[in-house]
This record gives structure tokens, C-alpha cells and sequence, in this order.
């Protein structure tokens, strides 16, 4: 009987945290806070998003997309090591989000750190099996490690979901042979 009460409590608890919008998860919440810094990161005005999220993660501290975003930015300056540390700080802070272990994963594929690039990779999938560059990603690295059929299926699961750049790999490689 109180098993039945307690699915009964809980299953209400569910309806009503998903109809007041609690059903975002953290990184969902931080990305629509963050959204003027993203907006600045799209438009490729890196200096004025590595501000943004420079101030946010002073006044959030505990938040990892500040850190991923600044890692991204690290990475496109040419700064592998401080991309690293902030790809290790946000996977601290919270390791589901498949966006930290791709900036860890890209952060070590710069530094030559080939297999353990891998490895990362395959983590941001786990985390993340609908997150199209994470497929695209793996897939791109399983291909230059030589495994092709494996580093095949990643490169179509991501074209399969929208990705031009994962058709653009698979189309060079069929002409290629």
C-alpha cells in the first residue's frame, strides 16, 4: 500500500516539475542564461565571449559552460594547453556533458595525445549519443587511426542527424578510393 501512495506522490511530482519548466537539465539552464554569450560566440566575436563567459565564471564558478566556451576559444587561439585546463575544469565541475570531454578530446588530438583524444571522444558520444559533432568527432579520428568501418558508422550516424560536414568526410573518402 505504500508503495502504491508513493508512485502515486511521485508520479505528481513529475507532472508538475515538467509542467512549471524544471524538466531542463543544468546545462539546458546555463546555456539559456548564457545566451548573449553564445550569441557573441556564434557571430565569431570571440573577444567579446571570451569576456562574457570570462565574467561568468567568476560569478559562477560552479557552472562548467563558461569554462567549455573559454576552452573553445583557447582552442581557436592556438592555446591547447589552457583549452585542456579548462576542458578539465568543466568535467570537474560536471562529466555528463558531452560538450567538456569533445574540448577535452580536441585539446589532446592538438597536443598528439592521439589514443587518449579517443577516448574523450567516445565519452562525448556516451554522454551525448544525439550530439552531432561528438559522432562526427569519433568518427573522424577512428578513420585516421584506420579504423574505417567504425570511423564510417560515427561519420553517417552524424550525417544521418543533419551534419553537411560528416557528408562532406564520407563523400571525399568515397573518392578517394
Amino acid at each position: 500500500m505504500e508503495a502504491v501512495v508513493f508512485f502515486i506522490f511521485f508520479g505528481l511530482y513529475i507532472v508538475v516539475r515538467v509542467l512549471i519548466g524544471g524538466g531542463e537539465s543544468a546545462w539546458e539552464n546555463q546555456k539559456i542564461e548564457s545566451k548573449p554569450g553564445l550569441q557573441l560566440f556564434d557571430l565569431k566575436d570571440y573577444k567579446g565571449s571570451k569576456s562574457y563567459f570570462e565574467k561568468v565564471v567568476k560569478i559562477k564558478p560552479f557552472e562548467s559552460l563558461g569554462y567549455v566556451i573559454l576552452g573553445e576559444i583557447a582552442l581557436i587561439e592556438k592555446e591547447d594547453e589552457r583549452a585542456l585546463y579548462y576542458a578539465q575544469k568543466a568535467i570537474r565541475l560536471d562529466n555528463t556533458v558531452p560538450d567538456s570531454h569533445l574540448l577535452m578530446s580536441k585539446g589532446l588530438y592538438n597536443i598528439n595525445e592521439f589514443e587518449q583524444a579517443i577516448v574523450n571522444a567516445q565519452k562525448a558520444v556516451w554522454f551525448g549519443r544525439a550530439h552531432i559533432e561528438s559522432n562526427r568527432w569519433l568518427g573522424k579520428l577512428l578513420v585516421e587511426k584506420g579504423e574505417i568501418k567504425r570511423g564510417i558508422r560515427y561519420l553517417e550516424i552524424a550525417f544521418s542527424k543533419g551534419d553537411e560536414d560528416a557528408g562532406y568526410e564520407l563523400k571525399s573518402m568515397k573518392n578517394r578510393n
